[in-house]
């Protein structure tokens, strides 16, 4: 389970085939198609992930133009052209600033996911109650039609782990194993279309779907500390802010909930930045040389999906390539040059260990990433990952 979610708020790059994510992400250009998902949990519908194809076309992106080694850009001094806030090493966000509407369910909902993973079951024959693990067979119907992957026999379901549309698995609560019931479910408005078992196209997206629901087990489920202890706490970087093992039930909740509040916090910390730091006027060869660079990307993301670079800009909603990359110019004066002047004033370097842990010192990862985005853009996402992470430590919630 990925307990991290490392993703640069820092809007430098155009797409998420250039984001560079840590712990292993492969860096392939995104694929062209995809196999029609579950209707419930997203993969196919043998139960398998969905394998995309890609393109034959190889367009070759130079990502570094216009960077040095070291991540920075060339012949500028950021902090030169850059006003940083005077508290900008010690920025103070308020408690009622974050954003903690959602913290309480998230953090139930990965521990009820943990749950599922490794507690304890016991076969109940009370009714199915959140936590349980259930076991059903289901089928789903739009407009009395079933469509493809509707069904699916002998699924096991967390009721609260969040895995399925929502309104799905609260819908089970309440019901005994050996009932036969209908649930009605409305699918997201971004839920892609499917096909009838015809072919023919479906779009469900906002739309009400049956699902025939047979119940057939009720398991209880209970987290234990030995659980946590034998499963969680052997994994490197589950500790608390304050140092001690994440070994009981109470610290792993703890520590969702601390990392629920720090990810608020980097987000707050960001905006800060932005909202408070000053950018002069950025030396033309800089925009030229960001401009290349997401021209390259445009040609390399329309040849990954096998369309033409004008039905690309056509689905981002740009009238031209050129006004699609008018909109990066600001972007680069948000966080590019911003988080080179703080690496500049704090001396704050990219070494080959810190490349390596950004990848969760998955030596092919790192291979494949400078192979593919070369050096000098690794470097510089490292090294504003690192920016980011110090602006956070010494940031506080007051």
């Amino acid at each position: 389970m990925n307990k991290k979610n490392i993703a640069l708020i820092l809007g430098a790059v155009m797409t998420a085939s250039v984001m560079l994510a840590g712990c292993g992400k492969k860096v392939d250009v995104p694929a062209t198609d995809s196999t029609v998902s579950s209707s419930a949990t997203g993969e196919t519908a043998t139960g398998e992930s969905a394998t995309p194809e890609t393109s034959t076309e190889t367009v070759t992106v130079d990502y570094g133009v216009g960077l040095k080694k070291n991540g920075y850009f060339k012949g500028v001094k950021a902090k030169k052209l850059v006003t940083l806030p005077a508290d900008y090493a010690n920025i103070q966000i308020p408690r009622d600033e974050l954003d903690l509407k959602d913290m309480d369910a998230s953090v139930a909902s990965t521990i009820s996911q943990i749950t599922g993973s490794y507690g304890d079951r016991v076969k109940v024959e009370r009714s199915a109650q959140a936590g349980d693990e259930v076991v059903v067979d289901y089928e789903g119907t739009y407009n009395g039609e079933r469509f493809t992957g509707s069904t699916a026999g002998d699924s096991k379901i967390v009721i609260g782990a969040g895995y399925f549309v929502s309104g799905f698995e609260d819908q089970l609560i309440g019901h005994f194993a050996g009932e036969v019931f209908d649930i009605t479910v409305t699918f997201p408005d971004e839920y892609p279309a499917t096909t009838d078992l015809e072919g023919n196209e479906i779009a469900l997206a906002g739309q009400d779907v049956v699902f025939r629901i047979t119940l057939k087990e009720v398991d209880e489920i209970k987290l234990t500390d030995q659980n946590v202890k034998d499963n969680i706490a052997t994994q490197d970087g589950f500790v608390l802010s304050d140092g001690s093992a994440v070994d009981t039930v109470e610290k792993l909740k703890q520590y969702y909930t601390e990392t629920y509040e720090r990810d608020s916090l980097k987000t707050a910390v960001y905006s800060y930045i932005i909202d408070n730091t000053t950018v002069g006027e950025i030396p033309q060869s800089i925009l030229d040389d960001q401009r290349e660079s997401y021209r390259q990307e445009i040609k390399a993301i329309a040849a990954s999906y096998n369309i033409s670079e004008e039905e690309y800009l056509q689905q981002v909603g740009a009238e031209s390539e050129d006004a699609l990359l008018d909109t990066y110019n600001d972007q680069i004066k948000k966080s590019l040059l911003i988080f080179q002047a703080i690496a500049e004033e704090q001396h704050i370097k990219v070494t080959d260990a810190d490349v390596n842990a950004y990848f969760g010192n998955d030596e092919l990862s790192v291979k494949q990433a400078k192979s593919y985005y070369g050096e000098e853009f690794l470097n510089q996402s490292v090294l504003f990952d690192k920016v980011y992470t110090w602006l956070v430590d010494h940031a506080s919630i007051v």
